[in-house]
């Protein structure tokens, strides 16, 4: 039992910390509006990888079928242009020119093809996604939005009319490669989120004195210790769902006042992290041997290399596992709390279960 009863007092500190860094950088992502920026982000991405091989493919397969009929001299101009890498607007006015030859049209099977006004409108549409400010006030889109203001769009209306049925199939397409996109970005936003989180633990352990080793020795060897630290899990259990029911839907519609109270939740979980009675802070090594005339011999014993090579590890180990997330201990804490209390179950079983000889 005090194996158990120290992994979960370990478990219930680490949840705390890691609600003290859940605060820090909710913190900083309202301050920074980091969701807000990675969304428009996305969509400018979206916007530029997607919708600009669709213009171009449909610049290509036109052009190779007008190249295909037309005369010498405009097929000599347009692979002079192809070796001088030519811009989309010189392309635009010589795919004008060829369709601007009735005969070229029909014997290229291109007759009656608006291919610059639905070029136009892509464009538009591209540029529209990609424009930040499109999106102010958003961190996310479904594709069901987006395919909804894709198919409103006059490009949408136009492949709507000239495809028929078939159009959906274009809008689906674009729609799996909008999810593409999103779980590219998502992916990136949670790695950045655990690396975020884990510099803001790095530094919690480094100000507060948060020594993984050290804590779960004292655990293991304090009996009142880890009781005193367990008898709180469901204070620090309430703080962590505390924190992230707080949690804004959207960073980009933050007022002042939400800030200003952020700012403060933070501030408390802070002091509240200082005065938990956990074994942390300045009363231990290495600040009580250097900062206080008078420590006890156990601290003092701890100032050798070793020593503070053990903390220095100490003080990374914490951050790597706060930086593991709130979510992760949360869930630690439950497993390990429902195995310790099955554990003293089925010793009171053993116990009334013994008769004396």
């Amino acid at each position: 039992m005090p194996i158990l009863d120290a992994a979960l007092a370990f478990a219930l500190t680490m949840l705390l910390v890691a609600t003290v860094v859940t605060w820090c950088v909710n913190l900083i992502r309202l301050w920074t509006k980091a969701r807000a920026k990675d969304f428009s982000t996305m969509m400018k991405e979206y916007a530029s990888s997607e919708l600009d091989v669709v213009i171009k493919r449909g610049f290509e397969e036109v052009e190779a079928k007008l190249q295909a009929h037309a005369p010498e001299e405009l097929r000599l101009r347009v692979a002079e242009l192809a070796k001088r890498g030519v811009p989309s607007e010189e392309q635009l006015r010589l795919l004008n020119e060829l369709l601007a030859n009735p005969e070229l049209q029909k014997v290229a099977g291109v007759d009656g093809m608006d291919v610059q006004g639905a070029m136009d409108e892509l464009t538009s549409l591209r540029d529209t996604l990609a424009n930040a400010e499109r999106w102010a006030g958003k961190t996310a889109l479904s594709t069901e939005e987006l395919l909804d203001h894709v198919r409103h769009s006059d490009f949408g209306r136009k492949v709507t009319r000239q495809l028929g049925e078939h159009a959906e199939g274009v809008f689906e397409a674009l729609g799996k490669r909008f999810e593409l996109v999103g779980d590219k970005f998502t992916i990136a936003f949670r790695g950045r989120s655990r690396l975020l989180a884990t510099v803001v633990a790095f530094g919690v352990a480094l100000v507060f004195n948060i020594d993984s080793l050290f804590m779960l020795d004292s655990y293991l060897s304090n009996d009142g210790m880890r009781a005193g630290v367990v008898a709180q899990m469901d204070v620090i259990a309430n703080d962590y769902e505390r924190a992230i029911a707080a949690t804004p839907a959207s960073d980009s519609e933050v007022t002042p006042a939400q800030l200003k109270q952020a700012l403060s939740d933070t501030q408390a979980e802070l002091d509240r992290l200082s005065v938990s009675g956990l074994p942390l802070g300045f009363s231990y090594f290495p600040h009580v041997v250097y900062l206080f005339d008078e420590s006890s011999p156990a601290q003092q014993s701890r100032d050798t290399p070793l020593g503070w090579v053990t903390w220095a590890v100490g003080i990374v180990l914490t951050a790597l596992l706060a930086g593991l997330g709130g979510p992760f201990w949360y869930d630690a804490v439950s497993r390990i709390s429902r195995v310790a209390q099955a554990a003293r179950g089925g010793r009171a079983s053993d116990k009334k279960g013994q008769t004396p000889a």
